[in-house]
């Protein structure tokens, strides 16, 4: 079953199956789509659910195949208590998308997600801001800019 809310996502001209049960139906699966990891930032908090960093007027989540180009997101963002979070994504071997590999609720549910690229970050004005609408876990600038040096000290091996 599909989730009534799902649409296909169009990029660069080409449409992308609503979610991942479509996409593993394609016959070119192996061929245009890998699997490797994806950064985004989050909010740590003690709530349930993700508030991770959004472009801002959207609700597009920041994700990544760039773990540096995060890090730059990261640093213009308001200062929360915050982290970086990575999950395998398949993804397309020549256009910025992908979809998570394993998402808890089933294949269903995982569906495609622009990736955020050097290019389109450098286009962006104003552009991040933090998802959700979550109170407190404000930090000061100083504590968020040693939290986001000390996170490169733990950079995932690819």
């Amino acid at each position: 079953m599909v989730p009534d809310d799902q649409k296909p996502l169009i990029v660069n001209g080409i449409t992308f199956p609503a979610n991942l049960t479509l996409l593993k139906n394609e016959d070119d699966l192996e061929k245009n789509w890998e699997i490797k990891i994806c950064y985004y930032l989050e909010i740590e908090h003690s709530c349930m659910g993700s508030f991770p960093a959004i472009i801002s007027g959207t609700k597009r989540m920041v994700l990544c195949r760039d773990r540096d180009l995060l890090v730059k997101v990261w640093r213009i963002l308001k200062p929360r208590s915050s982290r970086i979070v990575d999950n395998l994504y398949y993804i397309h071997k020549t256009q910025p998308v992908c979809y998570l590999a394993k998402c808890e609720w089933g294949d269903n549910y995982s569906e495609p997600i622009k990736l955020l690229t050097e290019s389109e970050y450098e286009l962006l004005m104003n552009p991040f801001d933090w998802g959700g609408m979550l109170i407190g876990a404000e930090i000061s600038k100083d504590h968020f800019q040693k939290m986001i040096d000390e996170s490169q000290d733990l950079k995932t091996p690819e």
